[in-house]
């Protein structure tokens, strides 16, 4: 589905569809439509860490680099963040992003978010309760591939 603007991407995300009318102004006149092609980069590691990505449709690849190897963190599709680290004023993306489907991303700069998040109460409570989520699985994962034989994973 291709989205006319941000006002009707923000009312297709679940974190967003019940926010309080100013809240949701300020992150709509902020916010801004992107289209990736299959392939294309989202962001790269050391990008500064400003904007969050909220897809709308397609999937990402996210991946961390070191040296020769690369390793796949996650993979996100629609309605799902990505660039939390925003939120925690990091200075640069730790991984890299790139579309693996033609992708629609919402992209939300963090100022915008955290003057959302301050006028509403309820939306700082649906982001941590999406963080905590993302941190719990995260935790699972690594429980896996720490514990978990080869054959298992």
């Amino acid at each position: 589905m291709h989205y006319p603007d941000t006002t009707a991407a923000l009312r297709a995300l679940p974190l967003f569809s019940a926010l309080e009318q100013p809240a949701h102004t300020l992150i709509a006149d902020s916010g801004r439509l992107q289209a990736y092609t299959t392939g294309e980069t989202v962001y790269t590691a050391a990008d500064a860490a400003d904007t969050l990505y909220f897809i709308l449709r397609g999937r990402v690849r996210v991946a961390r680099a070191s040296g020769a190897k690369t390793m796949i963190v996650d993979f996100y599709g629609p309605g799902e963040m990505l660039g939390c680290c925003a939120l925690m004023n990091a200075d640069c993306m730790p991984c890299s992003a790139r579309a693996c489907a033609p992708t629609e991303a919402l992209l939300v700069p963090r100022a915008a978010l955290t003057a959302a998040i301050q006028s509403s109460g309820p939306l700082g409570l649906r982001l941590t309760q999406l963080l905590t989520a993302k941190l719990s699985s995260a935790h699972g994962r690594m429980e896996q591939l720490a514990l978990d034989n080869v054959d298992k994973r």
